[in-house]
């Protein structure tokens, strides 16, 4: 085997490592980068997605409410999954996870008060949230468990909580 070592000086090496060194961390700061722009690339869509969530008849159940935003996941998950390396890939399903809870707290304020709320709104968006839970689980193939209970599922976790307790 020829090594870098034996045919270059030591302080040929330690140059050469830290060029390697830079170039590693340029590149991970640009994927990165990347990476954070395909949230708000999803977010419009993910907006009209939840919205059909938190607004859809009473009849439909909240299993059936959820399918053109698991949908929608699913087919741009699947071709994110095919293009990123394994740890590109958590880093972007975390983040459109986030993006996700963002709507999903967004459509809880409803855009009018409580009183005007149909009596299973909050009830549907906690449902709703076990099942995108479940969803970026994917089995144990997706998000792991810690990853999902981040601070800003705790959050509407927490308001669901407040907003399905009985005042009286």
């Amino acid at each position: 085997f020829v090594t870098l070592e034996s045919i270059a000086s030591e302080s040929q090496c330690a140059t050469l490592t830290n060029q390697l060194d830079s170039t590693l961390s340029q590149l991970q700061a640009r994927v990165i980068d990347i990476l954070q722009r395909v949230g708000p690339q999803m977010q419009e869509t993910l907006k009209k997605t939840m919205f059909h969530v938190a607004w859809s008849p009473d009849t439909l159940p909240t299993n059936q409410a959820v399918d053109p935003l698991f949908d929608y996941l699913y087919t741009n998950l699947q071709s994110l999954n095919l293009a990123l390396l394994p740890q590109n890939f958590q880093r972007i399903l975390f983040e459109i996870w986030e993006y996700t809870l963002v709507e999903l707290n967004y459509q809880m304020d409803g855009g009018t008060n409580s009183e005007e709320l149909p009596a299973m709104f909050h009830e549907r968006l906690h449902s709703a949230l076990e099942l995108m839970v479940e969803f970026f689980l994917a089995d144990g193939q997706g998000l792991s468990s810690e990853a999902l209970h981040s601070e800003m599922f705790y959050h509407v976790e927490q308001r669901l909580q407040y907003h399905r307790t009985d005042t009286e």
